[in-house]
């Protein structure tokens, strides 16, 4: 049973409630309003997408609400749900501290996917960061696997970023970015991630303060890093890091393909 929550409904409007209604039937939600997720226990939702939403009839968006992201961790927390897909897109994250809680409350997750327009949050970076230097941390089980403490079952991470221009600040996730990976892919036996991906599009005309700023230059990873990364892409780790140039017409910047290695 899948259910998606339209706020059209309520006029966007979603009062905080003490009680809460329970479905035990329901395995996907999609959600915007932290009210409406904080008021539901759904102890076997396996897949939930928190994201605007678009009204058909009115022609209209509903952005998330502000507390989206407290709303979700209220409802994993009474759910303890074995959540196995989150989607993320376009969220007030206050800090990273919030993510992080929600994401050790879901240790049974496999796929974790975060579209966030960059503008719209002066704190993804640091959410980035301190996402990536949690996932680093990983432990070896009884089956040889090496798996990350924060998400043990994780095997898919996307991560996409929508930038109206460049911002030096991205290049501080790189070594996070690739120990992250080198922790759950280093020659290990019965891998468990399995795809990551790591996509920005840019501008570097429109409101841009860097002259000659090109866009691969959005994630900057130095000789070493390219090389470690594509020697697990050829080991059959899926790992695409992408730039997207919105002055030119053409194919994305395949960030691994224009340094060394």
């Amino acid at each position: 049973m899948s259910v998606v929550h339209s706020p059209s409904l309520q006029h966007a409007i979603f009062p905080i409630t003490d009680d809460r209604v329970t479905n035990s039937s329901l395995l996907e939600l999609h959600a915007c309003n932290g009210n409406f997720l904080s008021s539901c226990v759904l102890p076997n939702l396996i897949s939930i997408t928190v994201q605007p939403h678009f009204d058909d009839s009115v022609a209209m968006i509903y952005e998330c609400s502000l507390n989206a992201l407290w709303g979700l961790h209220e409802l994993i927390l009474a759910s303890r749900c074995p959540l196995h897909q989150l989607y993320l897109t376009s969220i007030d994250y206050g800090d990273d501290n919030l993510l992080l809680s929600i994401l050790t409350l879901t240790p049974h997750l496999k796929e974790l996917v975060v579209m966030q327009d960059f503008e719209a949050n002066t704190t993804m970076v640091a959410v980035l960061h301190s996402l990536f230097s949690h996932l680093q941390d990983n432990v070896k089980y009884q089956d040889k696997t090496h798996r990350s403490a924060l998400l043990p079952n994780l095997s898919k991470l996307s991560i996409t970023l929508a930038c109206t221009f460049p911002t030096l600040d991205l290049h501080v996730i790189s070594d996070p970015f690739v120990g992250m990976v080198t922790a759950c892919w280093n020659g290990y036996e019965n891998l468990i991630l399995r795809m990551v991906t790591l996509t920005a599009s840019c501008s570097t005309t429109v409101g841009a303060p860097i002259n000659h700023f090109e866009a691969k230059n959005i994630f900057i990873f130095t000789a070493g890093h390219i090389r470690r990364l594509k020697e697990w892409q050829r080991e059959g780790l899926h790992i695409d890091i992408n730039v997207h140039d919105l002055d030119t017409v053409g194919p994305a910047i395949d960030v691994l393909d224009t340094g060394s290695g």
